[in-house]
């Protein structure tokens, strides 16, 4: 399964705090049962083109796959994938991290990986009620 994640309206100090995104990074493998095979790495990017695009990117490798975390503090924005082969209950992990970032929108798209599954299954969500 591979979830994605765009978040909106999102608290721009937790947006910006890379040990918040690098604790997030460590955690979310232990809450999904999986296995990480590299330490998370978290990186401060700027767009010369684009003043306001700049912000943190985080990326952890997991036996199952990956999981990254993208944000744009001054625009309060958050894009996140947790990507693995194995399957995971997604929708506490939403709030999680939902909560975590201080996101006011959530967003979320589940894609069903493998041969034998249905893809591109939109998941609306608000930060009040999560649909799961």
């Amino acid at each position: 399964m591979h979830l994605l994640i765009d978040g909106s309206e999102g608290d721009r100090t937790r947006l910006n705090d890379s040990r918040l995104l690098l604790d997030l990074l460590r955690d979310l493998p232990l809450r999904m049962e999986m296995q990480p095979i590299i330490h998370p790495s978290i990186r401060f990017w700027e767009s010369p083109e684009h003043p306001d695009d700049w912000g943190l990117s985080g990326f952890v490798m997991i036996a199952e796959s990956h999981l990254s975390i993208h944000t744009f503090p001054k625009r309060g924005i958050a894009w996140i994938d947790l990507f693995s082969c194995k399957p995971f209950d997604a929708g506490p992990l939403v709030d999680m991290l939902a909560e975590a970032l201080g996101l006011g929108l959530v967003r979320v798209m589940r894609v069903n990986r493998g041969l034998d599954e249905e893809y591109n299954t939109p998941i609306w969500a608000e930060r009040a009620g999560v649909v799961r």
